[in-house]
């Protein structure tokens, strides 16, 4: 809905709302999910793409924030 306030969830600045409506970068896009606990209108959600998901390194800060 454009209301923008997934994107300060998102820490792989994946997300962008340049005409009113949020944009996902799939290329930056992890899946965490942060995005939707923030969506209050559940706008957004999450789709399966087991095929094209390649596992990156994540920093540890990001995985553990404790550690």
């Amino acid at each position: 809905n454009g209301c923008e306030a997934c994107l300060e969830r998102c820490h792989f600045d994946a997300l962008s709302c340049p005409d009113g409506t949020t944009v996902v970068a799939e290329d930056k896009c992890v899946g965490c999910g942060l995005c939707l606990q923030a969506c209050p209108a559940e706008a957004i959600s999450l789709v399966h793409r087991p095929a094209r998901y390649h596992a990156r390194k994540a920093h540890r800060h990001v995985i553990n924030p404790r550690d």
